[in-house]
């Protein structure tokens, strides 16, 4: 004897399943998009990027995908507009790798996007010279920390410091 499922019940099973996928697709990072998608569908399904940068052969970029802005997803297009891939950039270690290279500004935004917040600081070496400090929020280990990225004069990054973040929970609520 077989068992039948009544059509109501598997049209229930069904629309259980696609509201739990569609639910596991926006949890995860990259959800919802693939490669090879057009640059105009990830668009109708995350909206307006925080920031945009020209590659070479093609574009970078970011979506956050946290209400807290802690998590910072860069979309690499070719210069077709197809997605080629989804990586999280706001991580210890994509931020440390920055002061490693000896990137200048304009790179270290194609690589972590905007900075959540810039200020200057007198140089120790040249007391008259001015640099730059830009912090990044991120989430490391369900701990909420800050990246202070520092610019020498030339406006090359040469260090990074780690902190955690004494406000987050103001930041993040």
């Amino acid at each position: 004897m077989t068992a039948r499922w009544p059509a109501r019940r598997t049209g229930a099973v069904v629309a259980l399943l696609a509201a739990a996928s569609v639910l596991a697709a926006c949890a995860m990072p990259g959800g919802g998009v693939a490669p090879g998608m057009s640059q105009d569908d990830v668009a109708v399904r995350w909206g307006e990027p925080r920031a945009a940068y020209d590659l070479p052969g093609g574009k970078r970029l970011f979506y956050s995908t946290q209400r807290d802005g802690s998590q910072l997803q860069a979309l690499d297009f070719d210069a077709n507009g197809r997605l080629l891939r989804v990586e999280s950039v706001h991580t210890a270690q994509h931020l440390a790798a920055v002061a490693q290279g000896g990137q200048r500004a304009a790179d270290v935004l194609r690589a972590l996007g905007p900075p959540a917040k810039q200020t200057t600081q007198t140089s120790g070496a040249d007391p008259s010279g001015k640099t730059a400090v830009w912090v990044y929020r991120f989430r490391e280990f369900d701990r909420y920390r800050l990246a202070h990225i520092h610019f020498d004069a030339a406006g090359i990054a040469h260090e990074v410091v780690f902190t955690d973040d004494p406000a987050a929970g103001d930041h993040y609520r």
